[in-house]
């Protein structure tokens, strides 16, 4: 007799859930990844910015050249702002994929664990039919060579 889990749809399913969870954490952390590169290359040019508008400024320069100055510093902070705030977002996320990951994972392992338990009686239940297959024929065996 071969051995069948009723329950392996339910692990499989269980299973590819937990891969999707794993894609949706990884990807979020790519994401996290990025959304900082992308702050850093902006901070080093709004630093650039700064340094060459004040170097500029200590020229002397025009009041066109001064508002295109300003609103172009204002718009690298505006952007870093908007970055560290989309990368906090993100760090939200990512809790949250853990904690559905961490769930996911427990799911599975107690679906594994049933399947575990299911498979150590099917065992017992094997063994116990073999014996009672053994005995039956050593009964037999007995009665033929004493008859």
């Amino acid at each position: 007799m071969i051995y069948r889990f009723r329950l392996e749809t339910l692990l499989r399913l269980k299973a590819r859930k937990e891969e999707i969870a794993e894609a949706d954490l990884a990807r979020l952390i790519r994401k996290r990844a990025d959304a900082l590169s992308t702050l850093l290359i902006i901070r080093e040019k709004k630093e650039d910015a700064v340094q060459k508008f004040e170097k500029e400024l200590g020229k002397g320069i025009l009041a066109d050249t001064y508002r295109l100055g300003r609103t172009h510093i204002a718009n690298l902070d505006q952007k870093c702002r908007r970055l560290e705030q989309n990368i906090l977002d993100l760090d939200d996320k990512i809790k949250n994929a853990k904690r559905r990951l961490e769930g996911c994972h427990q799911e599975k392992e107690l679906v594994e664990k049933l399947k575990n338990r299911d498979y150590q009686a099917y065992l017992s239940e094997q063994r116990h039919r073999e014996q009672t297959e053994a005995d039956d024929f050593s009964i037999t065996h007995y009665i033929r060579n004493n008859k």
